[in-house]
């Protein structure tokens, strides 16, 4: 079962959308220098599943996409449970994306979701912003991932 502990509404966290950020918790990366240790808690916040509708109501039609930070526990049971979200926000005409700190190349079940983020945070290696990072988002092109971390490097001259 999801559990998230926030949300809120970003600019910053796929460009050219403005994505209603839902913090997931049960991280099971626990990468060092983590910007929101509290994820790391399993079962910790609430139930998704019984505020998923309330919770995107309540920004439309303010938003264009569903960012999902973090997932979960990461077991099959976590990635259904994703899958019906998404599901669900494809059918109010949104995107969807999901922020993964594994170390992957985007795994089959992420195919549903319009954006995928990866990579654990290094902080010698920097954020999506760093043209060192490790991390990477890729945009879902059919099924073929297309690595479109650079747009950040662009964003990063705005600030």
């Amino acid at each position: 079962m999801l559990y998230y502990t926030e949300i809120g509404v970003s600019n910053l966290e796929i460009p050219s959308e403005k994505s209603l950020c839902v913090y997931i918790s049960g991280c099971q990366n626990h990468c060092i220098n983590c910007h929101y240790p509290e994820l790391k808690l399993c079962d910790y916040g609430n139930i998704l599943k019984d505020n998923i509708f309330s919770i995107i109501s309540a920004y439309l039609p303010q938003i264009t996409c569903v960012c999902f930070l973090g997932e979960g526990n990461n077991t099959f049971v976590d990635h259904i449970e994703f899958i019906n979200h998404v599901k669900f926000v494809q059918r109010l005409n949104l995107k969807t994306a999901i922020y993964s700190g594994r170390n992957i190349f985007p795994e089959e079940w992420m195919k549903i979701f319009d954006y995928v983020k990866v990579g654990s945070y290094q902080k010698n290696l920097g954020d999506l912003f760093s043209r060192t990072t490790n991390q990477k988002l890729y945009l879902n092109q059919t099924g073929n991932f297309k690595d479109i971390t650079k747009l950040f490097w662009n964003l990063s001259k705005n600030f």
